[in-house]
């Protein structure tokens, strides 16, 4: 029994390292970072309006999406066919402001899984911020904030 026990701790040890051709015991090697790489997504600087890549459109749930539409249309009045869809894009933003904070409020200081979305119609344009959860809101102040 002990000398099916030794067995298999050996095994296990010779599975997670190597040997050079010198037979000298290596260490496992690390796993490459160009298996787990997400697309490369440039952010746009809020500090300078001509720093905005063409953004995303599509990636919003549409339920989500119907109900801030419906939103933009009982602020506005302006059909909803009127309305372009300039971004709908999944993001995560750096905290519970969602990029959109208003002073001397507080937000969690924690990642929020979230949507981006905005609106226009001629010279109005709506930027709207949403929780991964379906609440959103209106920013009126708008910085990208991700």
């Amino acid at each position: 029994m002990r000398l099916l026990a030794i067995g298999v701790l050996m095994l296990t040890v010779a599975g997670c390292g190597g040997s050079d051709s010198a037979g000298e015991t290596t260490a496992p090697s690390e796993p490459s970072t160009t298996d787990r790489t997400l697309p490369e997504r440039t952010l746009p600087n809020p500090l300078d309006p001509e720093d905005d890549p063409a953004p995303v459109t599509g990636e919003v749930p549409i339920d989500l999406f119907e109900a801030i539409l419906a939103d933009a249309v009982d602020r506005t009045g302006i059909s909803a066919g009127d309305f372009v869809e300039t971004r709908s894009e999944q993001v995560v933003w750096n905290d519970g402001s969602l990029g959109c904070g208003e002073p001397g409020q507080l937000y969690t200081q924690a990642l929020v899984d979230g949507y981006w979305v905005v609106l226009e119609s001629g010279a109005t344009r709506l930027d709207y911020r949403a929780t991964a959860d379906g609440s959103f809101h209106l920013c009126e102040q708008a910085s990208s904030g991700i």
